[in-house]
């Protein structure tokens, strides 16, 4: 398969349902009042803010609310007064200024405990909004509490600055990054929040992603379903030593004609070699491109075990040559839609269950890493050019949004799943685990689940998934 095809195919598909999974955790974040500092598509390094959001300060008691985007001019003769570190101090700041840049914006070095003075209007509502803002130095200038109509002066006790909506060059899913994940004690973070809001925070995520199936799914049924429309008779296995093996017919070939007679069903097959035993069949057959005619005898009962084989010793199936596509309409691709959905979950609640009652061969349930989804994705993408329709394609990214929301609610650390274990046992013991024992748990836990993807990978690459070529 082409590799540019591969890896397109591999962000488009692996790069929305990450991303939507996300935007489940944020949206549910927002709606519980959790600050969250940035929500971002892509991986960092960041490349592009497209804005910030509304936010909000409290200056010597003085709520007023920070508009979107607000942007206060920092000077960088300021910025070398205000934030140098004292004599002596050799601990990691903004020290040797002459190599480090510095910020030039107020809204960067903004935090709880400075000193500023904010110019603001007041808006019909009652609600003020800010115009304006400096840092002032408590050495050197005035910085007792002042309010007027349209000015504060004095120290800031409750800065929440508004979320930045960012793109990153690392095109895959994206990121939801909250304020406090593991400290209870900062406010309007994650872990001060109720116990059922942090349940539904991380809940959201895979649930957004079966949410998302679902319409990928109906989406899939819309945009044309194939059927089969031209199918023929082909040889699935061949037994060695059998009289089909004397005569050279091979797996793959496709049955043409017995004797003269075209083939349409596998059961005109069966009719006509067990009402020839013991004479010889001729078989015009397909085999890539060629035409050959092969001479088999069909064995009479008693040269055979009719329990284990069959007169000629071959395995046949239908085989679909063309496909035309349905295309389904809205009230009908819903349903289909949401069988599909239910089907997938099934499918991927039930695989350990049809493994170890060897129904799915080991081999073929190996885990798949990044490297393995692109080969599947590049080889659906290839199935959705030849079919002429998104239903590959759509149908894998289906699947996999169920997957990655299922494999997120494994009880595994770092995972949404893991995360969840301590807010069910939090609500079992009644007090709160550690929560620097936690962050521990889950740091350990990442670090084995990336360990864990390592190896998948290398697999991956040594040992390429083998996907049988379809339309």
């Amino acid at each position: 398969m082409a590799p540019l095809l591969t890896i397109i195919a591999f962000f488009l598909v692996l790069g929305p349902l990450v991303f939507f999974h996300e935007l489940g955790h944020f949206l549910f974040a927002k709606l519980a009042r959790i600050r969250v500092i940035e929500f971002g598509f892509g991986y960092p390094p960041r490349a592009w803010k497209f804005w910030q959001s509304a936010g909000r300060i409290k200056i010597a008691g003085v709520h007023i609310t920070i508009p979107r985007n607000f942007r206060a001019r920092l000077a960088r003769p300021d910025a070398k007064r205000l934030l140098k570190k004292p004599e002596g101090d050799k601990s990691a700041g903004f020290g040797f200024l002459d190599r480090l840049s510095l910020p030039g914006d107020v809204m960067d070095v903004m935090e709880n405990g400075r000193f500023v003075e904010a110019a603001f209007g007041l808006q019909p509502d009652g609600n003020r909004v800010l115009h304006s803002i400096k840092l002032l130095d408590p050495s050197t200038e005035n910085v007792e509490s002042v309010h007027s109509t349209d000015l504060v002066r004095g120290e800031v006790t409750d800065y929440i600055p508004g979320t930045d909506y960012t793109l990153n060059w690392l095109p895959v899913g994206g990121f939801t990054r909250m304020l406090g994940e593991e400290d209870p004690t900062a406010p309007d973070s994650f872990a001060a929040a109720p116990k059922r809001w942090r349940f539904a925070v991380l809940a959201a995520g895979p649930a957004m992603n079966v949410a998302l199936a679902f319409v990928i799914f109906v989406a899939m049924f819309l945009s044309g379903a194939p059927e089969p429309k031209d199918v023929a008779v082909a040889i699935i296995t061949v037994k060695p030593g059998s009289p089909a093996d004397s005569a050279g017919l091979k797996p793959g070939d496709i049955i043409l004609s017995a004797s003269g007679q075209p083939i349409k069903s596998t059961a005109q097959v069966v009719q006509i070699t067990h009402a020839n035993l013991g004479q010889e069949l001729v078989f015009s057959i397909q085999r890539g491109q060629d035409r050959l005619d092969l001479r088999a005898v069909p064995r009479r009962a008693d040269k055979y075990d009719p329990t284990k084989e069959g007169p000629l010793g071959i395995t046949i199936g239908d085989q679909v040559l063309t496909y035309s596509l349905r295309y389904y309409s809205l009230f009908d691709a819903v349903p289909l839609g949401w069988r599909a959905t239910v089907g997938s979950v099934a499918a991927t609640v039930l695989a350990p269950v049809a493994i170890m009652r060897g129904l799915i061969p080991a081999g073929e349930a190996r885990p798949v890493g990044p490297v393995g989804i692109a080969q599947i994705a590049g080889a659906q993408a290839e199935a959705s050019l030849r079919l002429g329709g998104l239903f590959p394609i759509l149908q894998l990214a289906g699947f996999l949004s169920v997957a990655i929301g299922l494999t997120n609610l494994l009880p595994l650390p770092a995972l949404d799943g893991g995360r969840l274990v301590f807010v069910i046992l939090e609500a079992i013991r009644r007090r709160r685990i550690d929560p620097k024992k936690e962050t521990i748990v889950h740091l350990v836990g990442m670090a084995l689940l990336l360990t864990l993807m390592l190896v998948i990978t290398l697999q991956d690459i040594l040992n390429p998934i083998a996907i049988p070529r379809t339309f």
